[in-house]
């Protein structure tokens, strides 16, 4: 079944409502029948909501080259006297009541963007609407007429084509408004298409510079030369009538299609793409034209380059993909107990200020304090980074300053050489991170009382020194001192890390020395602290 022989107007009323405002599709056998049209002037929401049936209609062929963006999916009714233009409406009329009216009245301005995007402008495109006109379709003189305005300035200067319905003899005019000025250019038949008031119809407008072609469902209309030169901004449009007697149409599934161009920058000069066209910007970088003239960058595959186990990958500012190690943690919790960045548990209870990483970059210490009325063990009160010639302090309670001046969180730094300092509270945490050209550097964890974790990005394997060990896969040279001796002395090895600057804090007696390598008694980080130690036949206290 074609439905070639369906009576299409015997059809027109009765049909169940549609409350979602879709398309609706009567015969599902071949998917060719669909609602014309919004509620009906009688019922607008009621039983008799009009439904039209017709068969599918042929579109324009779009050139390759054309990118189509959509919005307005359902229909649209608007009220061009008290609605400003542009506006979003549902079920709002346009209506010509007063003589004050103007003989032209434009629906949802510039509606073919959707919201929050715009198209770059372009005197090549192509239009299309769904329109219908409603009330007043079965009076022939007075109707309000639909149709389309195109190549629009302003309110007040664009050309136009509407179509009068049920007048096959004088089906359209072509014309434009200059100011205060109407000008009707032409009028012509419509023949191999009925536009007659209980049906919608889909107009495509085509524009290149002033030459402008007109089809509707597809069927050619009108070639022609426009007032004004092409410009992708296009609307709905109503010819009020006779006699200004109230009018209603109804719009919906606006289209533009137009070549899209994209600008990139490449070594400092700016480069124009076609959409979907690609260009090298970086020695592995390579960045295409989107919709909307978006330009999209992404790093090169490089399957050449393969990571080992313990490796991963990552980019370097060419875009280029490399293997590091696998970041490593750092943690210090309790009273206090270090596990290492490689994996070694060690316990020093100093009550000074220390050094935990030491790299190239950055600096992390802590200081200590005693609680609990015990001199024999210390907690961390603070943590300090020294990065780029300041001290970052997050203090116990998670107070944070900088250079000993109170900031407030959430904060953040853009440096000019690409890396940035982050600050946030996140739960029971205070996150700070140093970053480079989205690189993760360095993240600390402190939570605000006795626990920090530090993880390193692989680029510092190798390069590290402090409470928190040399980190290189060696666990015999964990407890490396200051001065670069190495030792199973852990009050020796802790003291070396003390800040040079920290003259006057207590250091207290000798504690015992323990040396314990996790591979030896099976503990992991994701133990707890007493449990590791009674993993590795340790005392309960230190």
């Amino acid at each position: 079944m074609d439905g070639s022989d369906f009576n299409f107007k015997s059809y027109a009323r009765g049909q169940p409502n549609n409350y979602k405002n879709e398309d609706y599709t009567i015969l599902r056998d071949n998917g060719a029948w669909y609602d014309s049209g919004p509620p009906r002037r009688d019922h607008p929401f009621g039983p008799q909501h009009g439904y039209i049936c017709k068969r599918k209609r042929v579109e324009v062929e779009i050139p390759e080259e054309f990118s189509c963006f959509e919005n307005m999916r359902y229909w649209d009714v608007h009220d061009c006297q008290n609605s400003a233009l542009g506006t979003w409406g549902t079920y709002k009329t346009i209506t010509s009541g007063s003589e004050t009216l103007p003989g032209l009245c434009i629906a949802a301005f510039n509606s073919t963007l959707s919201r929050g995007k715009e198209l770059p402008e372009t005197n090549t495109y192509i239009f299309k609407m769904t329109l219908e006109s409603l009330a007043g379709f079965m009076n022939s003189n007075d109707r309000g007429h639909v149709g389309v305005a195109f190549n629009i300035r302003d309110e007040n200067h664009y050309d136009f084509i509407y179509f009068r319905v049920n007048t096959p003899k004088h089906c359209y005019s072509t014309g434009y408004k200059d100011g205060a000025t109407v000008q009707i250019t032409s009028t012509g038949s419509c023949s191999d298409v009925s536009i007659d008031g209980q049906d919608d119809v889909i107009i495509h407008v085509i524009v290149k510079g002033h030459n402008v072609q007109i089809k509707a469902d597809g069927v050619f209309i009108k070639s022609y030369t426009s007032r004004f030169s092409g410009l992708n901004r296009a609307a709905a449009l109503t010819r009020n009538g006779k006699y200004f007697k109230g009018n209603t149409v109804g719009f919906k599934n606006t289209m533009v299609c137009q070549a899209v161009q994209c600008k990139v920058q490449v070594e400092g000069k700016t480069v124009e793409l076609d959409y979907k066209d690609t260009i090298r910007t970086k020695k592995c970088e390579t960045c295409s034209c989107k919709k909307f003239g978006q330009v999209e960058c992404k790093c090169d595959e490089q399957a050449d380059v393969v990571c080992r186990a313990g490796e991963i990958a990552t980019y370097d500012k060419e875009c280029c993909k490399k293997c590091i190690p696998k970041p490593a943690t750092c943690l210090i919790t309790g009273d206090p107990h270090y596990y290492t960045f490689d994996k070694i548990w060690h316990h020093f209870q100093g009550v000074c200020k220390y050094v935990l990483v030491k790299t190239a970059d950055f600096e992390v210490h802590h200081g200590n304090e005693v609680r609990h009325g015990n001199p024999a063990v210390t907690w961390t009160k603070e943590v300090m980074i020294w990065f780029k010639d300041s001290e970052y302090s997050i203090r116990k309670g998670h107070i944070f300053s900088i250079d000993e001046i109170q900031k407030v969180v959430p904060y953040r730094k853009v440096f000019p050489d690409g890396y940035t300092v982050d600050v946030r509270r996140i739960g029971s945490q205070t996150y700070f991170k140093i970053r480079r050209e989205a690189s993760d550097l360095m993240t600390l964890k402190f939570d605000g009382n006795h626990r920090i974790e530090i993880e390193l990005e692989g680029v510092y394997k190798d390069t590290t020194q402090g409470l928190c060990g040399t980190w290189n896969g060696n666990k015999q040279d964990e407890y490396q001192t200051r001065e670069g001796a190495i030792t199973n002395d852990l009050n020796e090895f802790g003291n070396s890390w003390k800040e040079k600057d920290d003259e006057f804090c207590l250091i207290l007696p000798h504690l015992p020395t323990f040396v314990t390598i996790s591979q030896n008694c099976g503990i992991s980080l994701g133990m707890s602290v007493r449990s590791s130690m009674r993993q590795c036949s340790l005392p309960a206290t230190l």
